[in-house]
């Protein structure tokens, strides 16, 4: 069951689709498999952002999981294992306290992107910066893979104008025509419902002129009637060690005095 962020529009604005990219044009299934797996609807996570009508609404917190993996993987020294720890549901639960979704009917992008920040600032203070991007561009995206850095999208699905809901995903690669993504609330595999981990998907997307944003299309999570929209991108990326500050700030020294001594007479 899809996770549905909330209707109102205000909060709308705020959107997240979760999706994290990883290095543009890279072998896709190599790419996915350095990122997290977990399933929103797995047994383990069956009590976060459960919604009061039944099933789960926890594709914030499992997306943002997913994407975390990747960091740990890419830079181990930095992280090891602390963003995710030794249990993921613990994790799980933390995350979505701090998303204020711990029993609910969705994580707005508000609540998201605060509680992202508030959870990486717990397990890895001062060691992460977060961003956010409104309908992005494939240029923004690209800039991030490029940077092995962490991009969190949120779907937004509407009919005609009106916001009808959406779903958080994590994007791990981008081409010309694609946009591959660990879905938290597909199913793995196409055996009747079995759910091994996250889904592997690859979807078409163009640039839509009139809207200034990136369509999705044939993304079998969207529902009858409805377009999807890449309303926001959210990412995460290690914040410089204070001694890659000083040979930053050292350089644009060095460069300004050699810009303001006079040239050599020949």
């Amino acid at each position: 069951m899809r996770s549905f962020a909330s209707s109102s529009r205000a909060v709308g604005l705020t959107l997240g689709l979760t999706v994290t990219l990883a290095a543009w044009g890279a072998p896709a299934r190599a790419q996915f498999d350095k990122y997290g797996h977990f399933n929103q609807n797995a047994t383990e996570f069956a009590d976060v952002c459960s919604s009061p009508t039944g099933g789960s609404r926890a594709c914030g917190p499992i997306a943002l999981m997913n994407s975390l993996v990747f960091l740990q993987n890419t830079y181990p020294k930095l992280f090891g294992n602390t963003l995710i720890g030794n249990d993921p549901h613990a994790t799980a639960v933390k995350i979505s306290e701090f998303m204020g979704c711990s029993a609910c009917g969705g994580t707005d992008t508000t609540k998201f992107f605060e509680g992202k920040k508030k959870y990486l600032e717990s397990v890895a203070p001062k060691k992460i910066l977060s961003k956010r991007y409104v309908k992005p561009t494939a240029a923004d995206l690209k800039k991030e893979i490029d940077h092995k850095e962490d991009v969190e999208l949120f779907i937004g699905y509407y009919e005609g104008e009106k916001f009808v809901g959406g779903h958080y995903v994590t994007l791990y690669a981008l081409s010309d025509l694609k946009l591959s993504f660990v879905d938290p609330g597909g199913l793995d595999g196409k055996d009747g419902g079995k759910i091994d981990g996250a889904t592997d998907e690859s979807i078409n997307y163009a640039f839509n002129d009139a809207l200034k944003q990136l369509l999705l299309s044939g993304y079998d999570g969207t529902p009858a009637g409805a377009q999807a929209r890449i309303d926001f991108a959210f990412a995460e990326s290690p914040a410089p060690e204070p001694a890659v500050w000083a040979l930053m700030l050292l350089g644009f020294g060095a460069t300004g005095l050699f810009l303001r001594r006079p040239a050599a007479l020949a």
